[in-house]
């Protein structure tokens, strides 16, 4: 999938993000994106991006599932406690399961 056939500016922050922190957190999530095409990112290697990984990890999935993707965990933990990230297919992932449990979808 290349970068043309998603629209980078249809990707949201979390409303708690102050204004002067948006185009620095906006490059996290893009960032994140861009190590992901790439194939499964580590926990470890999240972290070196953005410390709070899992409020970039959110935009994303609230981001791809417009194009019928998500982040998933597909495996860990390791030993050293690092769980593995892929993108996948939104349907039957393991994020839509979670979604579904909560009444979300």
């Amino acid at each position: 999938m290349s970068d043309r056939q998603l629209n980078f500016s249809e990707l949201t922050l979390n409303p708690s993000v102050k204004a002067e922190d948006e185009k620095r957190l906006s490059r996290q999530a893009i960032r994140i994106y861009h190590e992901l095409q790439r194939g499964p990112v580590w926990t470890n290697k999240l972290i070196s991006i953005a410390r709070q990984y899992g409020a970039r990890m959110f935009e994303l999935r609230q981001w791809l599932s417009r194009y019928g993707l998500t982040v998933d965990r597909t495996g860990g933990p390791d030993i050293q406690g690092n769980y593995k990230y892929e993108i996948t297919n939104l349907a039957g992932s393991r994020y839509e399961k979670n979604l579904k449990r909560k009444g979300v979808i």
